[in-house]
């Protein structure tokens, strides 16, 4: 397959870990915009197809093993093992990204939901929040209408974020604020049948928490 007239042919060329090939393509976008494509082989032996682009600006310098090297150096994402920390940051910038699909999308990329770009970085991510303090705890936003970023995240467990939620209602009694779980959980009451008392039937909080004081 030969290069297109107008296109620089970049055959024996290096970038990073990559050695251009031979062309082997063009990919076109929706916007009429055209990428030739370059068949690379990498230091490590393993062959990859690349855009031009891609190989100019340097955002693929490898097969993808040089990541791969830089994440083993942690101890968090090796072969056959990635961490629980390593897992978070993961699906943190999956959900927030522009290739996120269905609820993911909607609740996070289209509220506007960003990672900052300090964490873009795992090392970063790390450092700033450290590893889980244990089994059960995940990643939580403590604004529910923030991003995600050191100031606006902590290692919670499921009960706390259940806390968190945009769809809590919040019950102010005898002067302290509580979602109504929370609530429950302090005066021993039933959740099911206090929040149809509250929400279905109209109860007052006062006649649905039956006067306890927490």
């Amino acid at each position: 397959m030969s290069v297109p007239p107008g296109y620089k042919d970049l055959g024996g060329l290096c970038f990073g870990q990559l050695k251009v090939l031979c062309y082997a393509g063009i990919k076109q976008y929706a916007s009429g915009r055209k990428r030739t494509l370059w068949c690379c082989r990498c230091l490590c032996g393993k062959e990859k197809v690349v855009e031009s682009t891609s190989l100019y600006t340097g955002n693929t310098k490898s097969c993808g093993c040089l990541q791969l090297k830089k994440a083993t150096k942690h101890g968090h994402c090796s072969k056959g093992h990635i961490s629980p920390e390593h897992a978070a940051w993961n699906t943190m910038l999956h959900r927030c990204g522009p290739m996120a699909k269905g609820e993911l999308r909607k609740h996070y990329y289209e509220r506007g939901i960003r990672v900052r770009v300090r964490w873009k970085k795992f090392k970063n991510f790390l450092a700033d929040m450290g590893l889980r303090p244990g089994p059960g705890y995940s990643l939580n936003r403590i604004d529910n209408d923030g991003g995600y970023s050191k100031s606006n995240c902590n290692w919670s467990t499921r009960i706390e974020q259940e806390n968190n939620k945009r769809t809590n209602r919040i019950i102010v009694y005898f002067g302290k604020r509580k979602t109504l779980a929370q609530w429950c959980r302090a005066l021993g009451l039933p959740y099911n049948q206090t929040w149809a008392r509250i929400m279905k039937f109209g109860w007052s909080v006062e006649r649905a928490f039956g006067g306890s004081v927490a």
